[in-house]
């Protein structure tokens, strides 16, 4: 009899997120959620317990605070014995441009630099034939990293940050497969769709009110979780590394999302700012 996979989700309490959780416990994975909203995750873990009789693991922190990211990945570490699948699935997109407690703009601090941090600091969990799954966006087209403007001080814009921040997402995505490569585990990215999820909510106007106007007319959650359950749990996949899908197939990416001198140099500035060099 095969062992159960372990899987651990971030932003797993609606949208995406709780979706792929959902057809992750339908497909038997063992759940694990970090979250921020400890309540949110209290109420999911009862849901799946009515609807599928089983337990999930909840793990708390802030994504976008570097010492909550190590605080829980010890945690983490005490608690799992492997993490089969890790998916940096929670994001977001802020209206002002504001800095966390350690100096990070927030939409950078919560979509790349967290999800850096955590990923490495659990990587030593993750067993070969493992599997590393980051949601990007098809937003990153757009997106462009200036190492003299990385965190957008200058000239800020809501939307330009969350762009790049995906495209980060993708260069991290890049450098990550080839450093694990003779680890035998895979590291993929996606483009979800264009999903009415409660991604930029609580957004000002203009940004907000028309965010909130256009996902009246996008995919479901469900629709949009569709290739990150695929990346976790299909065979066709196993030997794939590296790649950027969109609805389950290896897909297209904007040409700087593929350099690799500029995913390096991320590489070594975002290790800096989170203190691993």
């Amino acid at each position: 009899m095969n062992e159960q996979k372990t899987v651990l989700i971030t932003g797993a309490t609606s949208g995406i997120g709780k979706e792929t959780a959902i057809g992750l416990i339908k497909l038997g994975y063992s759940l694990n959620i970090l979250v921020r909203n400890k309540i949110k995750a209290e109420e999911l873990a009862k849901e799946i317990k009515v609807n599928f009789n089983t337990d999930i693991g909840i793990f708390i922190a802030d994504l976008s605070d570097l010492q909550s990211v190590i605080e829980v990945s010890e945690t983490i570490k005490n608690k799992l014995k492997k993490i089969d699948i890790l998916i940096n699935n929670a994001g977001g997109i802020f209206d002002k441009y504001q800095e966390t407690k350690d100096g990070i703009e927030q939409t950078f601090a919560t979509n790349h630099v967290g999800p850096f941090l955590l990923t490495n600091l659990l990587l030593e969990l993750i067993p070969q034939k493992g599997r590393i799954i980051n949601v990007a966006s098809g937003s990153h087209w757009t997106g462009h990293i200036d190492f003299d403007n990385l965190q957008l001080k200058d000239n800020f814009s809501s939307y330009k940050a969350y762009c790049n921040s995906k495209l980060a997402n993708i260069l991290f995505t890049k450098k990550l497969a080839v450093i694990v490569a003779n680890k035998d585990i895979t590291v993929n990215c996606l483009h979800p769709g264009t999903v009415g999820t409660g991604i930029g909510k609580d957004l000002g106007f203009p940004i907000g009110t028309m965010v909130r106007f256009v996902t009246r007319f996008l995919l479901s959650v469900k629709d949009g979780a569709k290739t990150s359950i695929y990346l976790a749990s299909s065979d066709q996949v196993k030997n794939i590394s590296g790649e950027y899908f969109v609805k389950c197939k290896v897909a297209k990416s904007s040409k700087e999302s593929k350099d690799l001198l500029i995913a390096d140099r991320l590489w070594e500035v975002t290790s800096k700012m989170v203190k691993l060099i």
